[in-house]
């Protein structure tokens, strides 16, 4: 798990970034030298020359093709204070601090395996194993439940907008590709 870099003791909040009511083709893109870190509190907080904004919360404009690419900065509100175009043009602490809060935000675990994948009395169970443990997966249709994506990947929509991210077939062993195989 990632470090989890704290901020200097300075936690004063500032409006320095008030919310944008501008038209939507107004995008504000946050400078490369903003800086992100967690609070004693693990709370994320974002500098920006002198100004100090608590409680920042990061939202994946584009969650799967472009994950770390255009992230949408708001403050506790839910106000957007500006878009990162790409965090890898800041420096690593905030890389740092935001990869772990978007982890926290979007946990999606990923599977390694598929066990079987059955259909009984019009649900379809799918026995899996992902990078967070054993996973048993079941729904009513496959065509509403599992969308491709980006890179050969599949998305599965499991209850109560959960997802599950299954890698691309040239990942997966055989027996795993053999079950897919069956069913596209």
């Amino acid at each position: 798990m990632p470090e989890l870099h704290l901020c200097e003791k300075n936690t004063e909040s500032s409006d320095a970034f008030p919310p944008s009511s501008a038209p939507m083709e107004d995008i504000r893109y946050l400078s490369k030298n903003v800086f992100f870190c967690h609070t004693d509190g693990g709370v994320l907080q974002l500098t920006d020359h002198d100004s100090i904004i608590s409680e920042i919360q990061l939202y994946r404009t584009f969650p799967f093709s472009h994950a770390e690419r255009y992230l949408s900065v708001r403050n506790s509100d839910g106000n957007e204070i500006g878009i990162i175009p790409d965090i890898t043009q800041l420096d690593e602490d905030s890389q740092i601090a935001i990869r772990l809060e978007l982890k926290r935000r979007y946990f999606v675990p990923e599977v390694e395996q598929i066990h079987s994948i059955r259909e009984k009395d019009n649900i379809w169970v799918w026995e899996l194993t992902t990078d967070r443990g054993a996973l048993r997966v079941e729904f009513e249709n496959l065509h509403e439940h599992v969308q491709p994506s980006p890179e050969g990947r599949m998305i599965l929509q499991v209850m109560f907008g959960r997802r599950c991210l299954v890698p691309p077939l040239s990942k997966l062993d055989a027996a795993s590709r053999r079950w897919l195989k069956r069913l596209f």
